[in-house]
């Protein structure tokens, strides 16, 4: 009995003993996979071995970039400055639009007679502005004198070569156009002062925002064109009558 006992102590021992030796081996293997990497298997049942010392050098700083003892370092940046010396991205300028239009405008010449008189006529002509006000590319057009088929009509223009508007508004029913000194000088005479006037006048208050025209000379308000021919007030189409 004794010896059956000691049998059964000693299959004990034995199983305990395999049993350590089993858990230290894993243990061991375990320890093993843990420090130098570990497996992962990839699509193809390859495998991939990811070192753990790579993992190490991927999150740990490089020697050069160690400080050494002694050497200043520079400040470091916040992330303040770092998108304050982002320059931003500016926005490409838009295409460049044309803009111009077209509008009919009825121009004012002058014609002679049988009796010699300067009768008014008119003409509808296209105006093109774009940058220009409508009633500005509109005088400037009628500056230019008739169109050559006008012309070839008897059609003529008394205002006088060299004639430019400088600038032009419309305030209150008023046009008030400002020439250069050239427009002073007519060389028709007194026919000549008051044909000038008429074409400009009757082109303007063509514009349903206009009734009067208000001349000025160099940005300065004159009395007279001549004598006789007063500008100092706005003149409308009565004023001819």
């Amino acid at each position: 009995m004794e010896s059956s006992k000691k049998q059964n102590n000693n299959a004990l021992f034995l199983a305990c003993a395999v049993i350590l030796v089993i858990v230290f081996l894993v243990l061991t293997i375990m320890g093993f996979i843990s420090r130098y990497g570990f497996t992962q298997p990839m699509a193809d049942g390859e495998e991939l071995i990811i070192e753990r010392a790579m993992l190490t050098e991927a999150y740990l700083p490089q020697a050069d970039s160690l400080p050494i003892e002694g050497q200043t370092q520079p400040p470091a940046v916040t992330v303040t400055e770092v998108a304050e010396m982002v320059q931003p991205i500016t926005e490409l300028p838009p295409a460049a639009v044309n803009n111009e239009r077209t509008r009919e405008g009825r121009l004012f010449f002058v014609q002679a007679v049988s009796d010699g008189r300067l009768a008014l006529q008119s003409t509808v002509v296209p105006i093109t502005y774009s940058n220009q006000q409508p009633l500005s590319a509109t005088i400037n057009i009628l500056l230019a004198g008739p169109p050559a088929e006008m012309a070839n009509r008897g059609f003529l223009t008394m205002i006088p070569e060299g004639s430019q508007l400088i600038w032009a508004r419309v305030e209150d029913g008023t046009a008030i156009l400002n020439f250069n000194e050239n427009f002073r000088f007519n060389t028709f005479g007194r026919d000549g002062y008051e044909a000038e006037l008429r074409q400009i006048v009757y082109t303007a208050t063509e514009f349903a925002t206009v009734e009067r025209v208000q001349f000025l000379i160099e940005s300065e308000r004159v009395d007279f064109l001549t004598e006789g021919i007063s500008i100092a007030e706005p003149l409308s189409r009565q004023s001819f009558r």
